[in-house]
């Protein structure tokens, strides 16, 4: 691997062959996976970090490059409960998700939730009205 590139990696990250990047899922921080072939980025779990500009950092750089690049890209989530500084990344993410946008550079997001879940459905929902996104809201079964 290249040592460059494993020097800016956070050590909670780590290189795969399926996934260019990802972070197991842990009591405090979600599941994150990045494919970079396909653009796309899979968040699942629970987010209640301190640290979570740090933390999803890497992954959400790796998405403004695809649209950057490719003009395109995918983000999956299914959180089920997350804490205030994840909803302020997820605020500046959207946002920026808004400017691309803007620009003829799409992403896609699906926003899954737990079935009967309804505030996480409607968060979902909020977030796609008050963006302008391309929101797929999903019900999934647990």
């Amino acid at each position: 691997m290249n040592t460059a590139l494993e020097s800016i990696i956070p050590s909670n990250v780590t290189l795969s062959t399926r996934w260019s990047m990802e972070s197991p899922e842990t009591t405090e921080s979600p599941s994150v996976r990045y494919n970079r072939e396909d653009r796309l980025l899979i968040v699942s779990g629970n987010s209640s970090l301190e640290n979570a500009e740090d933390f999803y950092r890497p992954f959400v750089d790796q998405v403004y490059d695809d649209l950057h690049e490719k003009r395109s890209a995918s983000v999956d989530f299914h959180l089920r409960v997350f804490g205030p500084k994840t909803a302020k990344v997820l605020f500046k993410f959207f946002e920026n998700l808004k400017y691309f946008r803007l620009r003829n550079r799409a992403a896609k997001i699906t926003w899954k939730y737990d079935m009967g879940d309804e505030s996480m459905r409607e968060l979902g929902e909020a977030f796609s009205e008050l963006f302008d996104l391309n929101f797929e809201l999903k019900a999934v079964v647990r």
